[in-house]
Formats: C-alpha cells, sequence, structure tokens
C-alpha cells in the first residue's frame, strides 16, 4: 500500500484493508463467492461492509496463504488516528502475515515486538541526491527561462531579458507569474483559474476533468460544450508551470517546487473551487437525472447512468464538494452550500447507494451509511461544517425524526471531529441528551480520544448500556477494536468491566 497524505479521503482503513483483500484473491481460480456473499445479504440496509466486515474477509483469506507480505509505504502520511486504527488491525491478522512499514521517524508506534531499522543515506548518497536535485532544478529554470524568451519579438528585448535572467526557482516562478498576470484578461483568467486547481486539487486531475472545470461559469445553469478550452491552449496561458501526462491523461505540476511556491497564491481556493462544483452539480441536465432517483426505490439504469458519467466527465471529482467546503468557504457561500445540503441525500443515494463500488463517492461525507432522510444540520455534523451547524443552531434547527438512526452528535463523534462535537454537546438541546451514551461507544470505537475526553468531562455516563449496537457499552466498544488508550482513559473515569454486553457476556470476553 502507497499512502499519500492528498488521499486521506479514499484511503480509509476500511478501504486499505478491502483493496489489501483484493490483491489476494485477485487472479484466484477458485471461486470467492461464499467468502462475500454474506456481506450483501442485507445490501439495501448495509450497502458498505464495515471495517469489522472487512477485517474477518481478510483473516479468512490470509489464514488460506502459508505467508503474507504486506508492506506500506509513508504511513506517517495516514492521519494518527486512522493509522492506530490500521495498525491494530494489521497486526492482529494472524501469524502467517509479515508487516513491513516505512515512515518518517517522527511518528509513534505501538509497543509490538518489531525490527526498527533507521534509514540514514551515507555522505555520497546525501552529495549525489543533491547533484541531482540540482541538475533537475537547473534544467527547470533553463526550462522556464526558454518559455519566457520564447515571449520576445526582437533580439534586443532577448538581448534585455537574457541580462536579467532569474538565477533561483523562486525568482523564475515570479517572472513566469508576472507574465501570466500581464496577458489579456481571458488567458490570465483561464491560467490562474487552471493553476488553482491543479494546485488545490484533493487528487491528482485528468485532463478531461480540469477543461470541464474550466467551462464552467458561475451562476449558469448549464454548460456549452464549446466553452470548454482545448489542452494545448492551458498548458500555453499557463507558461510551462503545468504538464500533462500521457500515459495517464492526467494534467500536473511541473515540477515539486511549484507546488511549493504555489501554495502561497490563490487565498480564495478553497471557495472558488467550492462555488464551481455546486454549481456543476446544479446544472438543469444533472438535477434531472438526480429527479430519477427521488425516491427511495427508484433506480436509474446502466445505461443512464453511463450517458450521465460521459455527457458531465467532472461528476465523479464532485465528492469532494463538501470537503473543500469546510472553512472559508461556509462564510462566502452560505446560502449555495445550505441549498445543496437540503438535497445532499438524494446525491448520496444516486452516487453511493446506487452506484457500482468502483463509481462510489468515496470522501467525506459520503462514505457511510445515512438515515433515510436526514436533516440539514445532521449533513452539516457529518460533514464538518462548523459554521454551517452554528447557523443552523441559532436559527432553531433541531433533527428530524430520521435522524434518530443516528443523531448529529453522534455521526461528528464517529467521524471524529472535535470542534462539531463541543459545539452540538454544548448546545445543551434536549434532543442531544439521549444520544451521549451512543457518541461516546462511537468515539470510544473509532479511537477519537480528544472526544472521549470532551464527553466525560460534559456528563456522559460512562457505563451507559446502548441496545441498538453490536456493543452495550463505550468500553466494549473500545476493548473489540483494540483501542487501548481509550481503555485506560475509560478505567480512568469509573468503567465498569462486569456489564453485560450483546454479542459477550462482558468486556472480558
Amino acid at each position: 500500500m502507497y499512502l499519500n497524505h492528498k488521499e486521506t479521503q479514499i484511503q480509509t482503513p476500511s478501504n486499505l484493508l478491502a483493496a489489501l483483500w483484493r490483491q489476494l484473491v485477485l487472479g484466484k481460480v477458485i471461486s470467492i463467492e461464499s467468502q462475500v456473499q454474506k456481506l450483501y445479504q442485507n445490501s439495501e440496509k448495509h450497502p458498505r461492509p464495515t471495517l469489522t466486515d472487512i477485517c474477518e474477509l481478510l483473516s479468512l483469506e490470509v489464514a488460506q496463504w502459508s505467508k503474507v507480505y504486506i508492506v506500506v509505504d509513508a504511513l506517517d502520511e495516514c492521519p494518527e488516528d486512522e493509522r492506530m486504527v490500521l495498525l491494530e488491525r494489521l497486526t492482529t491478522m494472524g501469524p502467517t502475515v509479515n508487516l513491513m512499514l516505512t515512515s518518517r521517524p517522527h511518528i509513534t508506534l505501538p509497543s509490538l515486538p518489531y525490527m526498527d531499522i533507521k534509514i540514514r543515506a551515507s555522505n555520497e548518497d546525501i552529495h549525489y541526491h543533491n547533484d541531482r536535485e540540482s541538475v533537475a532544478g537547473m534544467f527547470l529554470l533553463a526550462k522556464l527561462h526558454m518559455e519566457s524568451l520564447a515571449t520576445k519579438v526582437t533580439m534586443g528585448a532577448v538581448r534585455q531579458a537574457l541580462e536579467n535572467l532569474p538565477r533561483d526557482l523562486d525568482a523564475a516562478y515570479e517572472v513566469t507569474m508576472n507574465r501570466i498576470n500581464q496577458q489579456e484578461t481571458e488567458s490570465r483568467d483561464l491560467a490562474l483559474a487552471a493553476l488553482t486547481w491543479v494546485t488545490n486539487a484533493k487528487r491528482v486531475l485528468e485532463v478531461v476533468e480540469l477543461r470541464e472545470v474550466l467551462a464552467v461559469k458561475a451562476g449558469t445553469k448549464n454548460l456549452d460544450p464549446d466553452d470548454r478550452p482545448e489542452v494545448s491552449t492551458i498548458l500555453n496561458v499557463c507558461a510551462g508551470l503545468i504538464i500533462v501526462d500521457k500515459t495517464s491523461s492526467t494534467i500536473r505540476l511541473v515540477h515539486y517546487s511549484t507546488q511549493d511556491y504555489l501554495d502561497r497564491l490563490f487565498p480564495n481556493a478553497q471557495t472558488d473551487i467550492t462555488r464551481t462544483l455546486l454549481t456543476y452539480l446544479a446544472f438543469d441536465d444533472l438535477q434531472s437525472f438526480l429527479d430519477k432517483t427521488a425516491s427511495t426505490d427508484a433506480r436509474m439504469d446502466y445505461w443512464t447512468r453511463q450517458d450521465m458519467e460521459q455527457k458531465y466527465p467532472l461528476i465523479h471529482y464532485c465528492e469532494y464538494c463538501l470537503v473543500h467546503a469546510v472553512g472559508l468557504p461556509e462564510e462566502e457561500l452560505g446560502d449555495m452550500i445550505l441549498n445543496f445540503l437540503e438535497a445532499a441525500i438524494r446525491w448520496h443515494r444516486l452516487m453511493h447507494t446506487q452506484n457500482p463500488p468502483r463509481n462510489r463517492w468515496r470522501a467525506l461525507p459520503w462514505d457511510f451509511q445515512w438515515p433515510s432522510s436526514p436533516s440539514t444540520l445532521w449533513v452539516a455534523a457529518a460533514a464538518n461544517l462548523l459554521k454551517i451547524a452554528e447557523n443552523l443552531l441559532n436559527h432553531g434547527e433541531v433533527p428530524n425524526d430520521k435522524d434518530k438512526e443516528m443523531l448529529p452528535l453522534c455521526v461528528a463523534s464517529s467521524k471524529g471531529h472535535i470542534q462539531m462535537v463541543k459545539l452540538l454537546g454544548g448546545a445543551s438541546l434536549s434532543w442531544e441528551a439521549g444520544c451521549n451514551c451512543r457518541a461516546l461507544q462511537l468515539a470510544s470505537q473509532y479511537g477519537h480520544t480528544e472526544i472521549v475526553q470532551f464527553l466525560l468531562e460534559s456528563g456522559a455516563d460512562v457505563n451507559a448500556e446502548e441496545p441498538h449496537g453490536p456493543d452495550h457499552t463505550a468500553l466494549q466498544a473500545a476493548i473489540r477494536y483494540g483501542c487501548t488508550g481509550i481503555v485506560h482513559l475509560l478505567f480512568d473515569n469509573g468503567a465498569n468491566i462486569n456489564v453485560l454486553g450483546k454479542d459477550f457476556p462482558s468486556a472480558f470476553h
């Protein structure tokens, strides 16, 4: 597994472990139907297997092999709470599993019997690397110089430019950005929009996706295909700062240092991206597709879905719309975000429940089962839209009856949204009072220590029983999912180990 900090919305413990299972069974001659059939017997109620389901399936497959070697690269790029869950699952797969982890040295690993090998480059290696990076930087600098010189139309202008060539990359980038900003308005705006997206996207964009993005106009109700710019045009106006990977048909920045430089620019990037994505999802044609699944039992046939995805190639990236919306966009696009939240359950039904697994939206908050008709406050809590949730509470918003399947405080606790938990927990509303037990149990299950601490300090009953989940108490949930630190915290706050459980007589079992 190769972990990437820009793909944390997708690389959850459940998805990573499911990917490992897929690698083990891929290409096997024997049928695996009997192993997975159980997971989908109740697909209407539970469209996605739980983490426990996936681990059980993976353990069964691991047991079929005499040796299994799992390599996890860049473990430090996994968020700490999810990292601990992933490690706990990987280290309890059985004696046939051999695990190798690579990471930067700053992370803390659990107390496990492992061999720690510190890799330090020799001076010779360091000098070689620096020389190679310097050469790469020199070639990039030369490329930027040539891009600049190519714009000159007289020999005098060329000579003057040669006398003032920048000597380092930052200066070269500044010269390049000045050239971009001096273009005519349409070319400049196209370049800045393209650079904003390529720099701030949550994953690498396909060429077709970037062309689609750049054709969206704020306030419009449909996209004109003639507004999609040609790839050559995009590359030209960006003055060499982005390139196309022809093998994967993706578009990326020309060099890693370009990301470092451009990260300092575009302070309104998240707002601009959110506006574009929500404008896109509100297009009339897409709304007509959405209307076909307006009821819970409505289904979109395969060919209709294919038609939608071909006409609207940005639809899959739109899973990140609420990830981009967190923070500043909530203040600047509040009404637009609220309008989308009111229809969010329909998008969840279309792009998650009814979609084939490979095409489902997996970013927050689409990556788990929703109530059948959640309130706007519930969706805001799930997406960690703190300002939106605060405004809803100030205007008297309360959960609806459907939210009782999992109240907003509970979903915020399960997802690790500590500030959202504090907002909802501090609201002192009676409809949340009965949720404290479930919230504490979920925070304990998913390893969110800070939330567990807050709920306990706010008066949550450490021994309260929750009859509807697989574990009756927070202690049983923490033990089942291997959250050792939370087990100690619960004991320190008076947790009773003898409380009877649902699947097991007590936490001892």
